[in-house]
């Protein structure tokens, strides 16, 4: 079976920003070899957009896009319906975690799912149209792994509480 579900995401900590016009407003390098070193050889499941963004998929990772319009598939790439559908496939694939990248949709409908989220803070504040949902924080446990005041930011993964 699967290892962990989980998502990644970096969002402005002020005002919970993930993304501007379809485009991520920042350009962090240690963001984005943590988000590498996480996901590779995993499964990553992401909204149309996000994929569209993206242009292409990710290497060395299966990815599924989420897309009731559209359909992507080539070598590591599926397409499914739903959150759900694209989640039950990803369970049958044996000893990989799985990943919800974004956006803003698929965050908020995954969350639930998740046994982890692998959040980086980022201090500046940012204007965009796409958000990470509020999560009730009570339900994790919080553990920072790295704060870096040089370029503004912060890991921390929050792992769920046994209900």
């Amino acid at each position: 079976m699967h290892k962990m579900i989980a998502l990644v995401v970096a969002y402005s900590k002020k005002n919970r920003v993930i993304g501007q016009n379809g485009k991520i407003p920042w350009n962090l390098s240690g963001d984005l070899l943590r988000f590498k070193r996480i996901t590779t050889e995993n499964i990553v499941i992401m909204g149309r957009k996000t994929f569209e963004e993206i242009k292409k998929p990710l290497p060395n990772r299966l990815n599924l896009v989420i897309s009731s319009t559209k359909n992507f598939s080539s070598e590591n790439l599926l397409t499914f319906k739903t959150v759900k559908d694209a989640l039950n496939f990803a369970k049958t694939i044996e000893n990989k975690d799985i990943f919800f990248i974004g956006g803003e949709k698929i965050y908020f409908e995954s969350i639930p799912f998740c046994e982890k989220l692998f959040i980086t803070e980022i201090f500046k504040e940012y204007q965009g149209d796409a958000f990470f949902p509020e999560i009730d924080k009570s339900k994790y446990f919080i553990k920072s792994e790295k704060i870096d005041s040089e370029n503004g930011y912060e890991f921390l993964v929050y792992a769920k509480k046994n209900s």
